[in-house]
Order: structure tokens, then C-alpha cells, then sequence
């Protein structure tokens, strides 16, 4: 369980552009500060919920905003093919502006293929974002890259209730013996699937 006192992220994201690297940033956080340091929708808003007003909820109880950027985040657009971001009604958007507005700590986060977008190509409403200090991470060094944010986060009052990374145990060291060919044949004829694996290698398909 985590500390009732402990501040919240609010993830922004973008579905189509960001979905799965903010599930997974998502459950690191919550791994590493609690399970209710985090509000990501997919996960906190429930069948029956008034999604808008949920939204709305977390917003204004987040101390933090953390915007996951992909690599289509800027030009993602609608069925009419207008820049999802340019409409007033874009949930992103929104988040971003009411962030902004509210002066929450905005920090974006870049993952794998994803740019920083020039304050020119942003729409006004939501142009200072361009103003804040990113992270930028990549699958393959996720974790590494993770602890910067971690970091941050812990420098905003975040406390941690967990470990920041799953525990890697050394690995034993093994100096195995090396077998002839005829050794390792002789071992394998001893195995009960020898004789069906006998009929692969001569072409045959074993009855079933």
C-alpha cells in the first residue's frame, strides 16, 4: 500500500502513438512509489465511470505531469485528417494546457523514435511546453534510463516503496564438460522421444 501523502503522477499520453510504454511506465512507478503515486486511465478508470470527470479528478489532484511522447505524437490526426492537437476539444491537449495553466511539474518523456517538438509546432495553448527539460529513454536501456526520471521524481517529494529495479542475481559460474558426438548419442538413444525423433530425421511422420 502506498504513503497517503505521497504526491501523483498523471500520465498524458496518446494511445495510437504511446499506449504500451505508458502501461509500462506506469507499472515501474507504481512498483517503485506505491500504487496511488500513478494515474494512467486505461488502468484507474473503471466500467460505468464518468470518464471526463474522472479525468478531470486526477488532473487536479496530480502534482506532476508526465507527458510520454512517441514518435507520431506531434502529427497524429483525425478521421478529416486535421493535427489532433491544433482541436480544442483534444484530451491531450487539454491535459498539457491545464497543466501548464495550473503550474503543475511538466515533464515530457520521449521514448524510442520520438523528437522534441520546436515551440513553432506546437499550438499556442500549449507552446510552453517546449519550455521543459525532457527524458528521453529507449527500450532497450529502459531501466538506466528510467532512474532519471526516478530521480526527479524523488527530488519532487516521492517516496519509494519499493526497489527501483528487479533484483538481477549473478549468474553461477558453470564449467560444463564437453561431450563427444558419440557420448551425446548414446544419451539421446536412452530419452523415450528418440524413436519418434528418429522418424523426423528420416523423413517419416510418426502415427498419432
Amino acid at each position: 500500500m502506498g504513503n497517503d501523502h505521497q504526491p501523483l503522477v498523471f500520465i498524458s499520453y496518446r494511445r495510437i502513438d504511446s499506449a504500451p510504454a505508458a502501461r509500462l511506465l506506469s507499472g515501474d512507478l507504481r512498483a517503485i512509489f506505491g500504487l496511488g503515486s500513478v494515474f494512467i486511465d486505461t488502468n484507474d478508470i473503471r466500467i460505468g465511470t464518468d470518464w471526463p470527470a474522472r479525468i478531470g479528478e486526477r488532473l487536479q489532484a496530480a502534482s506532476v505531469l508526465l507527458a510520454v511522447l512517441g514518435p507520431i505524437w506531434l502529427r497524429v490526426a483525425d478521421e478529416a485528417g486535421r493535427r489532433r492537437l491544433d482541436k480544442p476539444d483534444d484530451w491531450v491537449r487539454n491535459e498539457i494546457s491545464y497543466a501548464i495553466d495550473n503550474e503543475l511539474e511538466i515533464i515530457p518523456f520521449l521514448i524510442t523514435g520520438a523528437e522534441f517538438p520546436d515551440k513553432k509546432d506546437l499550438p499556442k495553448r500549449i507552446a510552453k511546453l517546449a519550455d521543459h527539460m525532457y527524458i528521453k529513454v529507449n527500450y532497450e536501456t529502459w531501466d538506466n534510463d528510467l532512474n532519471l526520471l526516478i530521480m526527479e521524481l524523488e527530488k519532487l517529494g516521492f517516496q519509494r516503496t519499493g526497489s527501483a529495479a528487479p533484483v538481477r542475481l549473478p549468474r553461477p559460474k558453470v564449467n560444463p564438460n564437453v561431450l563427444t558426438e558419440s557420448e551425446i548419442e548414446n544419451a539421446l538413444r536412452r530419452l523415450p522421444e528418440w524413436q519418434i525423433a528418429s522418424t523426423f530425421i528420416a523423413g517419416k511422420e510418426p502415427n498419432k
